[in-house]
């Protein structure tokens, strides 16, 4: 049996903003994965397609990223800004796989998603049925609702671990003198092609996306650097999206950072107030 797996918007997507200004939030990135990326990694035998009540953004996301379109297979709709772990995400579509009646899951006795086993299906009917639980069985997971994008930082070392589990562990850098990996206190993650200079500190959680570059004398700690970015510096307990740009010194920390931001030479962010 083929299932499709419908990654959907919630009402209140507004609250993750600035993400949700530009982006869906199935892509949300977390460790060495977007939330889409991360189901079609963690369970490849299914179909992941996506859907949104914001068309241009739906518009913008399919222009950028081929999924597969919505079609009548009994489907399993999650809302996107949840994030599973893999073996979450395995155990429900053994639920589903071994159910001929509607399902919900929830976490913490809120629906974040919906079985469905009928084939001719629609998105409405799955907003529906994720609406009205007293007419399916109920499952409970565990997860983490991102309802605004702060919560993310907080789940950010959980979510590193479980892609420790899902890739192989992999860093040599006998060609650059004085680079340290430090996994005292989580791991550290490299997606293929990453490209470290000479005396750099990288220290975990850390999750290095593909492509990436890590420039001499950066210091980089507690973060998720998305692919294909440039980075220079401090960086502590922080999100680049991807295709980002901080070539340069300067202390980027508790922050989110977009796909395709150019940071200059110098800059700094910080949470932090001094006191007089």
């Amino acid at each position: 049996m083929t299932i499709q797996v419908l990654l959907t918007e919630p009402d209140y997507v507004g609250q993750l903003y600035p993400m949700s200004e530009t982006s869906a939030a199935w892509e949300l990135r977390l460790g060495m994965f977007s939330i889409l990326e991360r189901w079609q990694t963690s369970v490849p035998d299914v179909v992941c397609t996506v859907t949104s009540h914001r068309h241009d953004v739906l518009e913008s996301f399919e222009e950028r990223v081929q999924v597969a379109p919505f079609a009548p297979f009994p489907t399993l709709s999650v809302l996107g800004n949840v994030l599973l772990a893999p073996a979450v995400m395995r155990q429900m579509i053994d639920v589903c796989r071994n159910s001929a009646r509607s399902v919900v899951f929830l976490i913490d006795d809120s629906p974040i998603a919906a079985w469905i086993p009928h084939p001719a299906v629609s998105t409405t009917a799955l907003a529906a049925a994720m609406e009205q639980p007293d007419a399916a069985d109920i499952v409970l997971i565990e997860g983490y609702v991102v309802t605004r994008l702060w919560q993310a930082f907080d789940v950010m070392p959980t979510v590193i671990g479980w892609d420790a589990e899902l890739l192989p562990r992999r860093h040599s850098f006998s060609d650059q003198p004085n680079v340290v990996v430090d996994e005292r206190h989580g791991p550290v993650l490299f997606g293929d092609n990453v490209h470290v200079e000479p005396f750099t500190t990288l220290i975990g959680p850390l999750a290095i996306g593909n492509g990436t570059q890590i420039k001499s004398h950066s210091r980089i700690s507690s973060s998720t650097i998305g692919p294909t970015c440039k980075i220079a510096g401090e960086i502590e307990d922080s999100i680049f999206h991807g295709f980002a740009n901080k070539q340069h010194d300067g202390f980027v920390g508790h922050s989110w950072i977009g796909s395709w931001v150019n940071l200059g030479a110098g800059t700094t962010t910080s949470d932090q107030i001094g006191r007089a």
